[in-house]
């Protein structure tokens, strides 16, 4: 134990210590708050101290580096350090989490993404566009006063259907991005079922809003709907962290703004994209509040594969 009386510790030299510990009288015994043997550690502290209106000493013993404060100074130093260390550790958390290496379940988002505009493509170039009066819109169309009398696919089968070159071409343009961005933040397999889950819900809503005499194609409700779902995720996860409350507000209001300004063209279904966007915020929110995902590389394929099975299985039920 340190001798307050001495101005000197034999074999160790001498302490110093600051004002009110250089005098004649007996003063107060100090308190020792931290110990290190790393000489950075120990000047990060006293600067933290120092910083904090409190005036340290530090001592060799043994090769260990000790820190002592004044009794009266005792609680608030420690808090002081705890405070600091916390924040050290927070700051390496968040440095890990950025060096660590993407997740296998969204590793590939990017490649997953041209390879869902790949096969939009595709399907076009079989079904042709609507002016020439294919079979396959006369069966897959979103009608909304069909779909409301329970022929639900062709809220699904309107997804992958495109009146011409421009409107297809258009829609995978953008769509590669944000469906990307979607699958990367939630998993290729949770990402696009969630997407299709928002562009059907957005065509349903739109079918049960038009009642009659509306019919409606194109992935741009899905698309609408992928942007909805990263604004709903922005805004619930940001909200969990009352620092961010402005970003989290930025968050969905960029959303709801990209809406607006990609989905108001004249030959857009204005509609179709304002209720796949709000789709899309809710789900997001949903998923983002609940934290509800599957979190293995299997869960991830299960949902894929019934996010194909969906599509597929619509296209059989409307094909004669």
């Amino acid at each position: 134990m340190l001798d307050v009386y001495s101005d000197a510790v034999p074999g160790q030299g001498a302490v110093e210590f600051p004002e009110p510990y250089q005098r004649t009288e007996a003063p107060p015994s100090p308190i020792l708050v931290r110990t290190t043997r790393d000489p950075r550690r120990i000047d990060a502290w006293v600067l933290v101290l120092v910083s904090g209106g409190i005036s340290p000493a530090a001592r060799a013993a043994a090769g260990v580096l000790e820190l002592w404060v004044a009794p009266d100074d005792a609680a608030l130093a420690l808090a002081e350090l705890d405070a600091a260390d916390a924040e050290e550790t927070q700051a390496r958390s968040a440095a890990s989490a950025r060096a660590a290496p993407e997740p296998a379940a969204t590793r590939h988002a990017s490649t997953a993404g041209v390879l869902m505009a790949a096969l939009l493509l595709a399907f076009f170039a079989v079904t042709g566009t609507r002016a020439a009066g294919a079979g396959w819109f006369a069966a897959g169309a979103s009608d909304a006063e069909r779909v409301l009398q329970g022929e639900w696919w062709r809220a699904v089968t309107a997804l992958t259907l495109h009146a011409d070159a421009a409107h297809v071409v258009s829609n995978v343009g953008i769509g590669t991005l944000v469906v990307g961005a979607v699958m990367r933040t939630e998993g290729i397999g949770w990402g696009a079922a969630l997407v299709l889950a928002s562009g059907t819900a957005g065509n349903m809503i739109n079918a049960w809003a038009h009642q009659s005499l509306h019919s409606s194609v194109g992935f741009s409700t899905a698309v609408f709907g992928a942007i909805g779902i990263l604004g709903g995720l922005g805004y619930a996860r940001r909200k969990r962290r009352a620092h961010e409350l402005r970003s989290t507000w930025l968050a969905l209001g960029a959303s709801l703004a990209l809406l607006a300004a990609l989905g108001a063209s004249e030959r857009s279904d204005i509609f179709a994209h304002l209720f796949g966007g709000l789709a899309g915020v809710a789900l997001g929110l949903l998923v983002g509040l609940s934290g509800v995902r599957p979190r293995t590389h299997a869960g991830q394929t299960l949902a894929g594969l019934a996010a194909a099975a969906v599509v597929i299985g619509s296209w059989l039920v409307a094909l004669p």
